[in-house]
């Protein structure tokens, strides 16, 4: 299976950050704890300050979750990262 560039339209493609090359669309995946392939999700972002919780895990109880976009450059292999 063959890569996807992310085009959206002439007037809001993205381009690297870094270098202006053409963008591939991924996705970040989040192992959960230990690796286990059961606890596999796409990586989220949350607004505000990270907190601890009581067994050391991350406060997001109530929060807005938002799905985190990543796109790796073809060009320079760079990283960017988007919240849609």
């Amino acid at each position: 299976m063959g890569e996807r560039i992310y085009t959206h339209g002439m007037a809001d493609e993205r381009r690297c950050s870094r270098c202006e090359g053409a963008l591939h669309v991924g996705f970040l995946e989040d192992k959960g704890e230990r690796g286990s392939i059961a606890a596999s999700r796409v990586l989220s972002w949350i607004d505000g300050q990270a907190e601890t919780g009581a067994f050391g895990g991350a406060k997001v109880f109530g929060k807005e979750r938002h799905a985190v976009s990543a796109y790796r450059c073809g060009q320079c292999s760079h990283l960017d990262l988007f919240v849609d």
